[in-house]
């Protein structure tokens, strides 16, 4: 089977309906419960795209960590679309906010349509550390406890990011 796509759902009902539909097309889908799961598993495992379930998943914090950790496509899918959190995805790093269509395919075609164009080629930089929901970012400059946004001083972050590395 080819590489998988990562789907950050909690709703399993959701995420079992686009995994029936990926397997059509051949492509495999592993889940993560959270942004800081499927950051870490960016870290380890190869990829195509990255899917979002934005009503169950709280996506915009750790995006641009996301971002900084992956040049593949992050896909950001809601029912609850607005062009402000369209902006706001975008900016943080997300390649497409959109809403749910009502049909899984139309889901996944607008996918594969962007995997087609898309080089897999990985960000330079270093690798977010993560550890027990603690999660940063070297190159950001960020650190997160439980998906909760630290705020450091630089000597702080220099200081935990030490303290992380040794």
């Amino acid at each position: 089977m080819s590489i998988p796509i990562l789907a950050v759902d909690k709703d399993t009902a959701v995420y079992n309906r686009e995994r029936a539909g990926w397997l059509r097309h051949g492509i495999d889908i592993v889940q993560a419960d959270s942004m800081s799961e499927a950051i870490e598993r960016l870290c380890y495992a190869n990829y195509r795209l990255v899917t979002t379930n934005a009503d169950n998943i709280r996506y915009l914090p750790l995006l641009p960590v996301m971002r900084e950790t992956t040049a593949i496509p992050i896909f950001i899918i809601t029912s609850r679309f607005t062009i402000e959190e369209q902006v706001k995805a975008l900016h943080a790093g997300a390649d497409v906010y959109a809403p749910f269509q009502s049909d899984v395919e139309d889901n996944i075609l607008s996918a594969l349509a962007h995997l087609h164009r898309h080089s897999e080629q990985r960000q330079s930089g270093e690798k977010p550390i993560i550890c027990r929901g603690l999660v940063i970012d070297p190159n950001l400059y960020l650190a997160f406890v439980d998906e909760q946004k630290l705020d450091l001083t630089p000597i702080e972050f220099k200081i935990l990011h030490y303290l992380a590395i040794n």
